[in-house]
């Protein structure tokens, strides 16, 4: 796969079906988009980072017992998870639609409630 077309429609079909498409709750209350992959094919989960989070450190999680296999993955969160989300968008499923919308709307309201902290200029 060439092209960008191509290999936005390649990363669509891969996370429509093996991604997670959610919101995480942080100790401030609000909600923030999160876009995660996690895999048992570490060069998949590489190729998936290197389009769609190419900051993302990739994590390994060794299986629960020794006949399981390693789980790779990676998450990103907030601005840059809701960009993802929105790029792949028309490539997905109504459900998962249903997902980053619900994801949208958590993050717009996080963003109407203005920054979390006081910042203090001298």
């Amino acid at each position: 796969m060439s092209n960008l077309r191509d290999n936005w429609m390649w990363l669509a079909g891969l996370l429509e079906g093996e991604a997670s498409f959610h919101t995480t709750l942080h100790t401030s209350g609000n909600r923030s988009p999160c876009l995660a992959l996690y895999l048992t094919d570490r060069d998949t989960v590489e190729r998936a980072a290197v389009l769609a989070a190419p900051r993302a450190r990739i994590l390994t999680a060794p299986g629960r017992k020794a006949t399981h296999t390693d789980q790779h993955g990676w998450a990103i969160h907030g601005g840059e998870a809701m960009g993802i989300a929105m790029i792949l968008y028309p490539y997905l499923s109504s459900r998962r639609r249903q997902q980053v919308e619900y994801m949208w709307t958590q993050y717009c309201q996080r963003a109407a409630t203005g920054p979390r902290t006081k910042h203090v200029f001298a």
